[in-house]
């Protein structure tokens, strides 16, 4: 043969498929379907069956069986019973005697008949029970690892762990999965816990084709029956069990094991800018993420490496991803139909709202720049690429924030109830301290408290008049709220007022209006900041001037 060619071998990977049926919902078919993934290297059940009863100079019907087997060790003499009792119970079969010889059958492939309790001999059922202070807690199963280049392993069961002395230990000369082996031994476990059995009687016609090993329902519960009796005008059936119904162990879905837990190196991202409408002093916002997620993150902070305490913890990771194109510098406050951002957003499901929904303060993000973070909403989402997204209908320069261009590559971070909001003490401001989250590195970062930053004017014009030009402005910050039936505050603002002429700046007295009269002639340009409560000046605002 100078060609083989392999079919039906699946490309994912095994035994994540069929295991993770999170991942893959075909997973549950591959018990039943001709995939090789997991197949390779495997014998059937029922050609180990029949040489073993080759082997002790009896035959069996197998056809009933189905189930492969990665490695079976006989390692000393046995009977025919022995070998076989490892293999009836990890593949949940059992063996019985018929006219042609030995049959074996699963316990799993379908009941024979029911047994009716009205139609037993009146007196003669009777019941027995396993004595409950003797039940044991436990269950250890020693077998041959497959995962482990077949080294002997142990594997536990243990749901009611209290008292060693009731764990029960066995071993199986099987060459199984962890998984496999987990399974088996909860199995194996439950059905100790269901040592019952029921005696009864009927008429020697009724059930004669019942035989020792069948599977029957008698009293709405699936039992096995262990012995038949004819004794002169009445048949005795002793049952066992009972047995849960349970699906064939033949060919399980994988387990998929306990997963593998990644110390991630989170990464801290410390935004000293706009903050959650809620806030009520100097604060800043953490955005914390991590491939994979390790879990909370504390967030530590302190003057030194040696003195850094807990301040708060990200509970879940942040939605952090990078600009792929520059994002010009926009209008302030206007939708924008031109500018798109084109960002890479990993782990990240957008999604596109009206624009109203836009304005109440959905979709948020904030972008970073040279002068820090502006917070901008968008209207349209489109996935474009692998995390790849595409945001039009862009409101720009919201909350108070900078609006200034951006260059690819530029931090982006979805504005959700993931980013951490940390109060600072007003002592912190202007103090470099080092920032900690999790496992990341240590970090140096100065507070400068810019969320506090009066926002800038709005709306800034100058209209020439006789003798002059008057210039007014609209006055902007957190405390106007946007609704119309809630009133705008009552202390005014200050504003901070200057003119240059000739590159040459003149500093006005603060003013407490809104407008400014300029003298025809005395200035070429205006600028206009509003002042804090701090003193601090938010960001300037300009117009050029002209005389009438």
């Amino acid at each position: 043969m100078e060609q083989a060619l392999v079919w039906a071998w699946d490309g994912r990977p095994w035994p994540d498929f069929p295991a993770r049926d999170d991942v893959w919902n075909d997973g549950p078919n591959w018990r039943f379907g001709h995939w090789l993934n997991g197949r390779s290297g495997l014998i059937e059940l029922r050609d180990v069956l029949q040489d073993l009863c080759a082997k002790a100079g009896v035959s069996i019907e197998t056809q009933h069986l189905n189930g492969l087997i990665e490695g079976y060790s006989l390692d000393r003499v046995s009977s025919f019973a022995a070998a076989i009792a490892p293999l009836s119970t990890a593949f949940d079969f059992h063996i019985r005697e018929a006219e042609s010889g030995l049959v074996a059958l699963s316990f799993a492939s379908g009941l024979t008949q029911a047994l009716h309790a009205e139609t037993a001999l009146q007196g003669s059922l009777t019941k027995s029970q396993a004595l409950l202070d003797k039940s044991p807690s436990g269950l250890s199963l020693s077998y041959i690892s497959s995962d482990f280049s077949y080294q002997p392993a142990v594997t536990s069961h243990l749901p009611n762990a209290r008292d060693g002395q009731l764990l029960v230990h066995t071993s199986l000369p099987l060459v199984l999965s962890e998984g496999q082996a987990r399974i088996i031994a909860k199995r194996t476990f439950e059905h100790l816990l269901d040592l019952n059995s029921c005696s009864v009687s009927f008429s020697p016609f009724h059930g004669s084709a019942l035989e020792t090993g069948d599977a029957v329902m008698f009293q709405d519960q699936a039992w096995t029956i262990e012995r038949l009796e004819d004794e002169g005008l009445q048949r005795q059936v002793t049952l066992g069990g009972p047995r849960s119904a349970r699906a064939p162990s033949v060919l399980n879905v994988p387990d998929a094991g306990v997963q593998a837990t990644i110390a991630a190196l989170s990464e801290l991202i410390l935004i000293d800018g706009p903050l959650p409408a809620d806030a009520t002093g100097p604060g800043l916002l953490a955005a914390v993420a991590g491939a994979p997620w390790g879990g909370a993150a504390p967030i530590e902070v302190g003057p030194s490496p040696a003195s850094l305490r807990r301040r708060a913890v990200a509970e879940a990771p942040a939605g952090v991803g990078r600009l792929l194109s520059n994002l010009p510098a926009g209008s302030f406050a206007h939708w924008s139909q031109v500018d798109e951002l084109h960002l890479y957003m990993p782990n990240a499901t957008l999604s596109s709202v009206d624009p109203e929904t836009v304005v109440a303060g959905e979709n948020r993000l904030l972008v970073q720049n040279a002068d820090g973070w502006e917070v901008i909403g968008w209207q349209q989402a489109d996935l474009i690429g692998q995390e790849e997204w595409r945001l039009s209908g862009l409101l720009r320069g919201q909350s108070g924030s900078p609006l200034r261009m951006a260059e690819t590559g530029a931090l982006v971070i979805l504005l959700t109830a993931d980013l951490v909001s940390i109060p600072m003490a007003s002592e912190e401001v202007g103090i470099e301290l080092n920032w900690r989250a999790g496992e990341s590195e240590l970090q140096a970062f100065t507070f400068r408290g810019r969320a506090s930053l009066p926002w800038r004017v709005g709306h800034l014009k100058a209209e020439p008049r006789s003798g002059g030009v008057h210039v007014s402005w609209t006055d902007r910050g957190p405390e106007f709220k946007n609704n119309w039936m809630v009133e705008d505050p009552v202390a005014a603002s200050q504003f901070d007022v200057r003119t240059v002429r000739s590159g040459i700046e003149t500093q006005h007295p603060a003013q407490s209006e809104a407008h400014f009269s300029v003298a025809a002639g005395s200035a070429d340009q205006i600028r206009v900041a509003k002042i804090g409560a701090d003193q601090r000046r938010g960001e300037w605002v300009s117009i050029p001037l002209s005389s009438p």
